[in-house]
Formats: structure tokens, C-alpha cells, sequence
């Protein structure tokens, strides 16, 4: 998804029907971005064939010669198909609150005047709010307002499983994407697919809200909701030494 809008965007502000981009020059800005903020990531010709595919495919017409390369005829984004791409950048794990944000703002550039300049107030707005703090904002909260967060946000929900008997985390780090809350009984669930780093996969997992530990999630704004696991004082620490 992010090579696809690197490889629109490039094509938008460099190329026209009279100048052409070869795929090197897309590998090479794509992987070693010129502009300071813009988010590397890998490609290839095979990749940049894909996503000029895939652009095809949504309707840009974008013309191509064997000897020099790619170019788009442009048309802008309408009010639709902004909001959808806008909102895949909002749930791409791998950026942060500042990259989100650059990354909007090149975005604008290729939707329809009005609506460029209904995001412009808005990013500008979120540009204050980043350039003011500088930093993650944290917020302590309870376990199942930080899943309610999570189903919210559609993000990730970072959790460690406890043990049933003493209460104590005993597990790795976990992580459940695009969570939803379930009742049954009385009792909270969490549902979502796990990412499993070692197998490369996903799984579907429904663990009990009341057995995680160190839960965690981040929010668009940028603020990171942690509940860190408080061990049970034991009745002779809670009533202090005695001699």
C-alpha cells in the first residue's frame, strides 16, 4: 500500500506526458526518499510493475515506454477514494504520528480544490498539536477502556497473558490486530488476529480481557494508552513491618 501512493505520488509531481520516470529512479527514491520525513521502504521493478498495475486498475491513466519509463496523465482523487486512502495511511503499523502527517499533507496535493482545503485546516490543526508536544502523549487507563480504544481505532492491542492461579504475567509480548470486545456470560473478550513474528503468519485468538497484563494501544492523535500490571501487595507489606 505505501509503495503504491510513493510510486502515485511521484508520478504526479514529476512526471507528465512530456517527462517520462524509468523505474530506477523510482527504486531509488522510494528506497532513499529526498524529502526529509517520507518513509523508506523496499522496491523493486517487479513492485514498481505492481503498483502501476494496481493504479491502472483505480483508473489513472498512466502511460509507459520501454526505454524511458512511466508517466501519469493526472486526474484527482474524489472525495471517496481520498477518504479510503487516507484512512489505510492512518492504520499503516509502520509510521508514526509525524510521518502520518507528512504523508497527508503530499497526499492533498492529489484531491479534488474543496476537499484539499477542508484536509488543509485539518492538518494544520494536527501540525499545532504535534509541533506543541514533541513527544507521545501517555495515558493511563483501565484494561477495557484500552480495548475499547483499540476496536475503536482498529489498531493494535499489545498485551501479556497471566497466569489463572497467582495473577502474574508469564507470557511474550503479544499483539492483536483490528481487536473487537465480546460478552459472554458476564465475562469480557478479546478477539482479533495475532501476529506471529517467528512463523511469519496470523492466527484468529479470543483471550479473557480479565487475564492480560501490561496491555497497550496507540491512538491517531498519537497518545499511548498503557495499563501496567500492579502486583497484589501481600497482607504483611500492606500493613508495613512489624518490631
Amino acid at each position: 500500500m505505501l509503495r503504491t501512493l510513493r510510486v502515485l505520488e511521484l508520478l504526479t509531481a514529476q512526471s507528465d506526458e512530456e517527462h517520462f520516470i524509468n523505474s530506477g529512479a523510482l527504486i531509488q527514491e522510494i528506497e532513499h526518499p529526498s524529502s526529509p520525513g517520507t518513509p523508506a521502504t523496499h522496491a523493486s521493478r517487479g513492485t514498481i510493475y505492481l503498483a502501476v498495475r494496481t493504479l491502472r486498475l483505480l483508473g489513472y491513466n498512466i502511460a509507459s515506454n520501454n526505454s524511458s519509463g512511466y508517466a501519469l496523465v493526472g486526474r484527482e482523487f474524489s472525495r471517496d477514494e481520498m477518504n479510503q486512502v487516507l484512512r489505510a495511511v492512518s492504520r499503516y503499523p509502520k509510521l508514526d504520528a509525524r510521518e502520518r502527517l507528512d504523508l497527508t499533507r503530499h497526499l492533498q496535493t492529489l484531491c479534488t480544490p474543496t476537499h484539499r482545503a477542508e484536509l488543509a485546516c485539518g492538518a494544520a490543526h494536527a501540525a499545532g498539536e504535534a509541533e506543541a508536544t514533541h513527544a507521545l502523549r501517555f495515558c493511563l487507563a483501565s484494561p477495557m477502556a484500552i480495548a475499547r480504544v483499540a476496536a475503536r481505532e482498529q489498531g493494535d492491542l499489545y498485551f501479556e497473558l497471566t497466569s489463572c492461579s497467582e495473577g502474574l504475567p508469564h507470557s511474550r509480548r503479544r499483539r492483536l490486530t483490528a481487536p473487537t470486545l465480546r460478552e459472554r456470560g458476564g465475562i469480557w473478550f478479546v478477539a482479533g488476529q495475532e501476529r506471529m513474528p517467528r512463523l511469519g503468519s496470523t492466527s484468529w485468538r479470543m483471550v479473557r480481557l480479565d487475564r492480560l497484563a501490561n496491555l497497550a494501544t496507540f491512538s491517531e492523535s498519537g497518545t499511548v494508552y498503557v495499563h501496567p500490571f500492579a502486583p497484589k501487595a501481600s497482607p504483611q507489606s500492606a500493613g508495613g513491618r512489624q518490631g
